[in-house]
């Protein structure tokens, strides 16, 4: 991932790791898969990332058995 805009910090496997504007995030492959949670620290501004991934099943056969789960929702979130 690449921090656009903003400030905050992410959570892998509960261990928090700090960001702002021009830093970049490499998420790890481990076996059992990876909780991420990311935060943004600024109320005033909002966070802005670009993230991709390479298409790992056409390089090893294996989907990386990728899902995902919410968590919880923002609390300032609105449906």
């Amino acid at each position: 991932m690449m921090i656009l805009e903003g400030a905050g910090y992410t959570l892998i496997d509960g261990v928090k790791y700090p960001w702002k504007a021009g830093d970049v995030v490499s998420l790890p492959l481990r076996t059992d898969g990876i909780i991420v949670q990311h935060f943004n620290t600024d109320p005033e501004k909002t966070a802005k990332f670009i993230a991709t991934e390479a298409n790992w099943f056409e390089c090893t056969s294996v989907d990386r058995g990728s899902g995902f789960e919410q968590l919880e929702s923002a609390p300032e979130y609105k449906p």
